[in-house]
């Protein structure tokens, strides 16, 4: 607390479950200089009712409409399902809850797929119960080519926000085909 009294600061708690979590953190905006904004993000608005924070911004899963476009935008490089897509995208943003992330990795592991192969991912996202994002992105992945899946979990672990070129010139010396992945 001592050192950041005098510093201007974001800070971000993301996926807080519990008021003791705010206590800890952020009890007091005296803890930090002037200017300094606390950015919490929760799926309970009562635990932030109950650590007094009433300025709140409510995030809301896009419209259906926006859900389909971001799914084509990976799966087709465009807006719009192609021609004999659009009961298929419709279905695979149901199942993906259109949730962005979800909606992203699914429709990148949908790119360049037949119908057949659509509807084999629509199958395994059927057997999701609770569409718990977890396994929708496993879906995605597990779908992906066995170099698709190594790139994904290179970038993924290692090059978050990083210059594409800089993660090419990186992953091309891992025997890893980095043109196609």
């Amino acid at each position: 607390k001592e050192r950041l009294c005098d510093m201007k600061v974001l800070i971000v708690l993301d996926d807080v479950n519990d008021v003791k979590q705010l206590e800890a953190l952020a009890n007091d905006t005296t803890w930090f200089g002037p200017g300094s904004r606390v950015i919490v993000t929760t799926e309970n608005k009562e635990i932030l009712q109950r650590h007094g924070i009433d300025n709140t911004y409510h995030v809301g899963f896009p419209s259906d409409e926006k859900a389909i476009e971001i799914l084509c935008r990976y799966a087709f490089k465009q807006s719009s399902p192609r021609r004999g897509f659009k009961y298929l995208a419709k279905n695979v943003t149901w199942h993906c809850g259109n949730l962005p992330l979800g909606l992203r990795v699914v429709g990148s592991s949908l790119h360049g797929k037949n119908e057949e192969e659509w509807v084999s991912v629509i199958r395994r996202l059927e057997t999701i119960i609770d569409r718990d994002i977890e396994e929708v992105l496993r879906v995605g992945y597990e779908s992906l080519h066995e170099n698709e899946q190594s790139l994904f979990l290179h970038i993924a672990v290692f090059f978050n926000n990083k210059d594409v070129d800089l993660v090419k010139a990186m992953l091309a010396d891992d025997n890893l085909d980095i043109t196609h992945g």
